[in-house]
């Protein structure tokens, strides 16, 4: 064919981890990331945050005096291998906290993830991110 074009296609709307990093870093909302394409995370309703209240309240209590913490929806987590940035309602991490850098706001080691779905976020919590969760989440972890 005199027309085929032998050079990857440019990826449009593409952002490299570095530069999703920095711009999440200096905004004031929260986006997410999965392999070059950024989200935007929308608010929670008052449904949602009693939820992540009670859950967080719940399994704090329980994880008192043991190794492993549960930290609310505000921290984001990494997935190096994936390139891939998220904020879950809920983390436990188990042992030490491994960060990214020393900014503190990036853990690459969570043992347990919660995502709490509701009609209009089900999509994204049971597809993309149950994917990219899935690939980093250690199997086999005892609390």
């Amino acid at each position: 064919m005199e027309n085929e074009v032998k050079e990857p296609a440019f990826k449009y709307n593409y952002f490299t981890p570095a530069e999703y990093l920095l711009a999440e870093r200096n905004s004031e909302e929260k986006h997410e990331y999965y392999d070059g394409q950024v989200l935007a995370m929308s608010g929670a309703s008052l449904r949602h945050n009693r939820i992540e209240v009670n859950l967080v309240r719940a399994i704090g209590s329980f994880l008192k005096d043991r190794s492993c913490e549960i930290l609310p929806g505000n921290m984001r987590v990494s997935s190096p291998d994936r390139d891939t940035y998220m904020y879950p309602d809920a983390i436990i991490v188990c042992g030490e906290p491994q960060l990214q850098d020393n900014i503190s706001d990036t853990l690459l080691n969570p043992s347990v993830v919660f995502e709490i779905h509701s009609l209009s976020t089900r999509g994204i919590g049971k597809g993309k991110k149950l994917f990219f969760i899935n690939a980093y989440l250690p199997c086999g972890h005892t609390l």
